[in-house]
């Protein structure tokens, strides 16, 4: 017997908070659109079965994700033109080991914490520094297909029609 709409409703958004998956996510992934899942959880409309289904199949394929289900997008970077103080003030202040750098709002590469520990000017700009690569992925790549770049990538970005939309660190798959 399935459970009463109200406890349907309870059970999904529960799920989808769960998962740390904001109503849009939910939807990209069920293949339905925004509004619905905002109306389900307002309790303003009762979906179709099919469209239930799609919400809940979303739900189990998490273990088949897509790239974008994983990343970050608020990418705090510094541009190859900031001095290394900058970058080694944000990653502190941060608690990170590695931050993008931009050059013309395009990310070039990464450095990490270890590049600035043996930097002793740090008043010369980025730019004087080798950057390490930072591959980029559609955001649709599925999750199996991307885990193994962090064997020799310490990050990578996510696009979508030629749009940067978020960043993926080993640390966003735990």
């Amino acid at each position: 017997m399935l459970p009463k709409y109200d406890t349907l409703v309870e059970k999904i958004k529960e799920k989808r908070r769960e998962l740390g998956w904001s109503q849009k996510t939910l939807a990209e992934r069920a293949g339905v659109s925004k509004s619905l899942v905002g109306k389900l959880e307002r309790g303003d409309n009762i979906p179709n079965y099919e469209n239930v289904c799609k919400i809940y199949n979303a739900f189990e394929e998490k273990k088949n994700s897509r790239a974008g289900d994983y990343m970050n997008e608020d990418i705090v970077s510094v541009d190859v033109e900031d001095k290394i103080k900058k970058a080694a003030e944000i990653m502190k202040d941060n608690d990170f080991s590695q931050l993008p750098v931009k050059r013309n709002n395009d990310y070039i590469g990464l450095i990490t914490s270890t590049d600035i520990a043996s930097k002793e000017d740090r008043e010369k700009p980025i730019r004087s520094m080798k950057l390490h690569s930072l591959p980029v992925i559609p955001y649709d790549t599925p999750k199996e297909d991307f885990t193994d770049m962090f064997n020799t990538h310490r990050a990578v970005l996510i696009k979508r029609n030629g749009r940067t939309l978020g960043l993926i660190t080993p640390a966003d798959l735990l």
